[in-house]
């Protein structure tokens, strides 16, 4: 074990060491690297170098021998985790078999009495569901911790930063930093809305949920699974109000487990109507554990807790309002190849794919109910430039601009501006910049645009 003077040593040392591999492009070697620092810190403060690591595993998955990093990298406990989610999946072990195997896991996993009480509790009434179709008992709406969720929302260097520093100047605003995974995230909410048609999933996912999303340990399966991990176990350890915290887990498990009955209920009107209704009841359950630190009489602001691509999920979210960012593409490009860790310089690829964004962002807006009032957008060059376009947006969001009192602490227009038409500046890059337009031209803005 490391004590803190030769941890700390340990981890400059290897911060350098995989920079400079990556810088080298030595994929190699970046993915021997990450998988030493994961062996001794795991998930704690590793996110950075996790970044480089899915970047050069990028470049070597289609090789066999890199097809199953992110798996290798899973300790006992994660697995112990996952074969334990996978016998209650399958409902052949006994309950006091699970019981007794999770009471064990969960003192190896813990150290907080709390926690580990409420974690065998809420396994306890998914177990129940799972195996004996036990329902537990709740009101039909969810309460919310708070009136009002602000999401500031981008799809890539769009500009929701900025929004997000707007935000943070109110005093009534409090910040939730980094971009949690367990609303959007490949396999936390958003695996319930992209599937609530297929029971078998759902009911599978309920009990992945719970392991992957609050336990925080199951097997690395791909690099969608690293960042909900990382957030689950983060969470615990960060948390200032545990009690509240623990209550929150009993009652998103309860939730989990009343998804879980659903699932077996042979009306399929039946099923459809309450299982969207007990959506949302757990998206306001996990909204507040993700907040958990912040008292009631102020607002939270979540970053790119949903990305402007899976604005569909929407549907099963309520007392949110989301902020969408636009940017010209071109603007984007520039940012991205000079900010943007492993981006590569191909307009061929950026512009495809940014098609297939704005494409999915058309399809919501054609496509959303007219009663969802819920998201807005607005456009990163305006926001910028025009100081009536941030007053709106805070009226829109039901701030007052009273509460203004730390104006250009952290956004300052006259520093942002910018990165506004950048793309006019980096002269070297006007080929690939005159395609993207030639591609892109309804995504553009007017040139001429000038601040007001």
């Amino acid at each position: 074990m490391f004590n803190m003077v030769t941890d700390k040593y340990f981890m400059s040392e290897f911060a350098e060491l995989i920079a400079s591999h990556f810088d080298q492009k030595l994929h190699q070697l970046v993915l021997d690297d990450f998988r030493a620092i994961f062996a001794i810190r795991e998930f704690k403060k590793t996110f950075k170098y996790y970044r480089l690591a899915r970047s050069s595993y990028g470049s070597l998955k289609k090789i066999d021998d890199y097809k199953n990093y992110w798996a290798s990298l899973s300790s006992p406990l994660m697995l112990s985790a996952t074969y334990l989610s996978n016998d209650l999946i399958e409902g052949k072990v006994s309950k006091s078999n699970l019981i007794q195997r999770f009471d064990h896991l969960v003192h190896e996993c813990f150290n907080n009495d709390v926690i580990v009480q409420s974690l065998i509790e809420s396994f306890d009434c998914i177990v129940d569901s799972a195996l004996h179709k036990v329902l537990q008992k709740t009101n039909d709406v969810y309460s919310s911790k708070h009136d009002l969720y602000i999401i500031p929302s981008g799809y890539g260097w769009s500009g929701s930063g900025a929004i997000l520093d707007y935000l943070k100047e109110f005093s009534n605003t409090t910040l939730i930093m980094g971009e949690e995974k367990i609303i959007e995230g490949d396999v936390s909410f958003k695996y319930f809305c992209r599937n609530i048609d297929n029971n078998d999933l759902v009911f599978k996912h309920a009990v992945k949920f719970f392991f992957i999303n609050i336990l925080g340990y199951y097997v690395i399966y791909d690099n969608n699974y690293y960042k909900p991990l990382c957030d689950a176990r983060n969470r615990i350890e960060k948390c200032k109000n545990i009690l509240e915290y623990s209550q929150l887990v009993r009652k998103i498990s309860f939730s989990l487990s009343r998804i879980i009955t659903y699932t077996k209920l042979s009306d399929r009107q039946l099923y459809l109507y309450s299982l969207k209704q007990e959506l949302k009841n757990l998206s306001k359950a996990l909204l507040d554990l993700i907040t958990v630190d912040i008292t009631s009489d102020k607002i939270p602001v979540l970053n790119n807790i949903i990305h402007t691509y899976n604005l569909d999920i929407l549907e099963y979210l309520d007392d949110v309002k989301v902020v969408c960012s636009l940017r010209d593409p071109r603007s984007i490009y520039i940012s991205k190849s000079q900010e943007s860790v492993g981006f590569k310089r191909d307009p061929s690829v950026f512009v495809s794919s940014q098609k297939e964004v704005r494409n999915k962002i058309k399809k919501f807006i054609n496509h959303a109910d007219y009663n969802l009032k819920n998201y807005s957008f607005v456009s990163f060059e305006d926001f910028v430039l025009k100081p009536n376009v941030r007053e709106d947006l805070a009226k829109d969001l039901g701030l007052n601009l009273n509460n203004h009192q730390f104006a250009n602490q952290y956004f300052d227009p006259s520093v942002s501006i910018k990165n506004v038409n950048n793309f006019k500046i980096y002269t070297e890059y006007k080929k690939e910049i005159d395609f993207i337009y030639e591609n892109l031209k309804e995504f553009c803005i007017n040139d001429s645009c000038e601040q007001s």
